[in-house]
């Protein structure tokens, strides 16, 4: 796994597929089924291809503005529904001595089906291409899983665990 702090003016989303995503904390997690266009200087451009999925992870986002226009039936034809504008309310103020950065994406959600625009404001932005040499696959008890509901979930809780122990 290959993860790239920065770049974002290097990406393309406009044939972007997005699975689903997850807030977790102050964080955003946005899962890309395919169609990410990778340009320029960015360390991935010559080794991911728009036909293979990846992550995008929004650190310390103090605003998140969805915009979602749900198809009506066939995209070619029939149109949308009825816009919905969403505003994530994130337990994060927006501090003075932090510099954030604004984001803006697009792309089509597959669950419901619609294009969406996304305007993030956040700390830091990752991408994550998820090539691993190394899975390692776990089987969550049922407790557990309903707390944990993404990998993504489990390593951060992980990462925060790990964090506090002493070295």
């Amino acid at each position: 796994m290959t993860v790239v702090k920065g770049y974002f003016d290097e990406l393309h989303f406009t044939e972007s597929n997005i699975e689903k995503f997850d807030i977790v904390g102050s964080d955003i997690i946005v899962h890309i089924l395919s169609g990410l266009e990778i340009y320029g200087s960015h360390p991935l451009s010559s080794t991911h291809q728009r036909s293979e999925p990846c992550q995008l992870r929004f650190k310390n986002v103090v605003l998140s503005q969805l915009i979602i226009d749900e198809y009506a039936g066939n995209p070619n034809q029939d149109g949308f529904k009825e816009r919905k504008e969403i505003i994530h309310q994130l337990d994060n103020l927006e501090q003075s001595d932090i510099k954030y950065e604004d984001y803006s994406l697009e792309g089509v959600l597959q669950d419901p089906q619609a294009w969406i625009d996304w305007y993030i404001r956040a700390e830091e932005f990752y991408l994550d291409d998820l090539k691993s040499e190394t899975n390692i696959t776990v089987t969550l008890d049922p407790d557990v899983a309903e707390v944990f509901t993404s990998a993504e979930a489990v390593n951060t809780a992980l990462r925060y665990l790990l964090a506090a122990i002493p070295k």
